[in-house]
């Protein structure tokens, strides 16, 4: 029984030892951890001064990149902290240290890495930093196996102002659903009115395939309401994917021009719903007063949607308009005219003077 006893205090004495011994490590390494997070943090500011001190002019480059050598790895760091403050086009002298300082090799490197996240986080420093002579290697990086590398290397181009790889992003990232549609018109839209030529290439490049990034590039060409893009709009118009018919109607009511109108109006009869809806959308934003009997028309259309937005357009036109709805509301044959006729009306309270004011989506 005192053997057991005398064993039992043993093991509850090396146990406890175990625990304290552990106890104190963790404490210690929690210690070590601070201290080098503190330094690093240090480290930072004083590189993020050197930075500052450089773009006022009141050290040499030299000087900079010599202090900024021996520690790369934060410097990468400190210099994408300053660059997201300066436009692109004032990063000049931030990407001459990044190249000198043997940060951008690292980069086109690590584009070859086999973990994806390292990939893309290559991509996105080279967007920020990296000089023209980067542009290959990160399209490159268009057909990774990988989506979110994929997308940050459309990012990436799209900051270094690469409109060229318009097609190229298109066919990379954009696939089918409404998430992928959006990202990629919003990445797109950043290029700004760059982008029209190469769009309208892609669009004429072969036959249209109904694809999400057709889809986009026409998107794109209504807001940025490209007047020159009408050709490969209005023959978009023609095809029989659903989708590029619908997206090609709404760009055209936001470009406007003497070919949309007879483009919509002939849409009013398209054997989709979807296309007729939005074409009466479309007129509606033209507002012109000629579209007023085509519109009238749809207002007996089979499908609500399209006898609500033909009525909206009218109102949206104006006078004659409102004055088409009001003769509808009591005369239209059709009982169907005469009730979106009324609801529009009443709607907007009868009142002439919002005509114009329905919203657009």
């Amino acid at each position: 029984m005192d053997n057991f006893y005398g064993l039992a205090v043993d093991t509850l004495v090396v146990l406890t030892t175990i625990v304290l011994l552990l106890s104190a490590y963790a404490l210690g390494d929690r210690w070590l951890s601070e201290r080098s997070e503190a330094r690093v943090q240090r480290i930072r500011g004083r590189q993020g001064a050197l930075l500052r001190d450089f773009l006022a002019g009141r050290i040499t480059q030299d000087a900079v990149q010599l202090r900024m050598r021996l520690r790369r790895e934060i410097a990468r760091g400190v210099l994408l902290q300053e660059a997201g403050r300066l436009p692109h086009a004032e990063r000049g002298r931030l990407r001459q240290l990044y190249g000198v300082l043997g940060l951008q090799q690292r980069d086109l490197a690590q584009l070859r890495e086999r973990s994806p996240l390292r990939r893309a986080s290559a991509a996105n420093r080279l967007g920020f930093l990296g000089s023209e002579d980067v542009k290959p290697a990160v399209r490159a990086l268009l057909d990774d196996p990988d989506l979110d590398a994929r997308l940050a290397a459309a990012q990436a181009l799209v900051e270094l102002g690469d409109a060229d790889a318009a097609p190229l992003i298109l066919s990379a990232i954009v696939l089918r659903g409404e998430w992928p549609l959006r990202r990629g018109t919003e990445i797109l839209m950043a290029l700004g009115p760059a982008v029209i030529l190469p769009l309208r290439g892609f669009l004429r490049a072969g036959p249209a395939q109904g694809s999400p990034g057709e889809v986009v590039a026409i998107n794109v060409l209504g807001l940025l309401e490209s007047q020159a893009a009408l050709p490969e709009l209005l023959q978009c118009m023609q095809h029989t994917d659903l989708e590029l018919r619908v997206a090609s109607a709404k760009a055209l009511g936001a470009i406007g021009g003497a070919g949309a109108m007879p483009a919509l109006e002939l849409a009013l009869g398209d054997q989709q719903w979807e296309v007729r809806s939005m074409a009466a959308k479309a007129l509606g934003r033209l507002r012109d007063a000629a579209a007023g009997d085509a519109l009238h028309a749809s207002l007996a259309d089979p499908a609500w949607w399209v006898r609500y937005n033909a009525a909206q357009a009218l109102y949206d036109i104006g006078e004659r308009g409102i004055a088409l709805l009001q003769a509808s509301s009591k005369h239209n044959a059709d009982r169907f005219a005469r009730d979106i006729s009324r609801q529009v009306l009443e709607e907007h309270g009868g009142d002439p003077v919002r005509a114009g004011e329905t919203m657009w989506a």
